[in-house]
């Protein structure tokens, strides 16, 4: 979807047209003229300034405006305090098309800025990942490098994306997927270990996706930790949303290519989804599955990796 078509077909609805200052920004922002454009966003209320900055900032990318020009544009949200505006307000596909338009030409910090608004990291999170299925690997790492562990999900998602991209005989790739594996091992945990759970579970569907064995070294401590917080339930059952993506992901893998070690891990981690309904069932008839492809005697010669005490 083009946003900005989008908008300009909004503003022009009969029976007048609305909000001539967005009108009049996104003509200049095509034209080049950012200056013009930043000082109609000026005009605006803090809460039509957010939108608008968002389209008027798509409408210069598409229109090839240079990187430090584009950054004029950012200035129109500086005197914005963080809790005055809500990203949440706005669609979340206009968001991850800004993430990969608009803020790989950006500084990482301004982007990490703009993330302020919202909660979690989300646009620093999603320019990683275009980076990196663009090849951009090596400026990726520099836009990871400022998400903040508390956003457990988001530092898990980047990182991964970067250890994955990576080749792997680069010197980064392993801090890399490690980096994603622990994401969930900060502490302390935000409440009842869900955002934790969360992403563990986040960094080994990424794993399973992505070809890592099930031995390496960033698996078996993502599963450990995932191990470790399903041991007990917790409030509301939080912890077995990971649990499950991750066990979801593991039997995949397995069934896929006929993977006893990931079958392992996909059975482990089933056994400790605690309340029975969708996600448990899911898991279990999936490693099922997994089974049926194996052969015995490969099933026979992988050893789990032990439960943590």
């Amino acid at each position: 979807m083009n946003w900005t078509t989008a908008a300009r077909a909004l503003l022009n609805t009969s029976p007048v047209p609305t909000c001539p200052a967005l009108t009049a920004a996104l003509a200049a922002a095509e034209t080049g003229d950012l200056e013009v454009a930043a000082a109609q966003l000026a005009t605006l209320n803090e809460h039509q300034r957010l939108l608008a900055t968002f389209l008027v900032e798509m409408a210069a990318a598409q229109a090839d405006a240079e990187p430090a020009a584009l950054s004029t544009l950012c200035e129109a949200l500086h005197d914005l305090a963080e809790n005055t505006v809500d990203l949440n307000d706005l669609p979340g596909a206009m968001l991850t098309a800004w993430a990969q338009s608009v803020a790989p030409a950006l500084a990482p910090a301004i982007v990490a800025r703009r993330d302020g608004f919202g909660y979690g990291q989300p646009l620093l999170c999603q320019c990683v990942q275009h980076l990196c299925a663009h090849d951009d690997v090596d400026n990726a790492m520099g836009y990871a490098a400022l998400l903040d562990p508390y956003h457990r999900g988001d530092v898990a998602r980047a990182w991964s994306s970067v250890g994955l991209a990576l080749p792997e005989d680069h010197p980064a790739r392993a801090d890399a997927l490690m980096r994603a594996a622990r994401a969930g091992s900060a502490r302390p945990m935000i409440q009842d270990g869900g955002e934790e759970a969360s992403a563990h579970g986040v960094a080994m569907q990424a794993f399973a996706r992505g070809g890592l064995a099930a031995d390496h070294p960033a698996v078996v401590h993502a599963l450990k930790g995932l191990l470790k917080l399903g041991k007990h339930r917790a409030r509301k059952d939080v912890r077995s949303v990971g649990v499950a993506t991750a066990s979801v992901a593991a039997a995949e893998r397995a069934r896929v290519e006929a993977d006893a070690g990931w079958l392992a891990i996909a059975e482990q981690l089933a056994d400790r989804i605690w309340d029975a309904g969708a996600r448990q069932t899911d898991a279990l008839m999936r490693a099922r599955r997994a089974r049926q492809v194996i052969a015995p005697e490969t099933l026979d010669a992988v050893e789990a990796p032990a439960p943590p005490m």
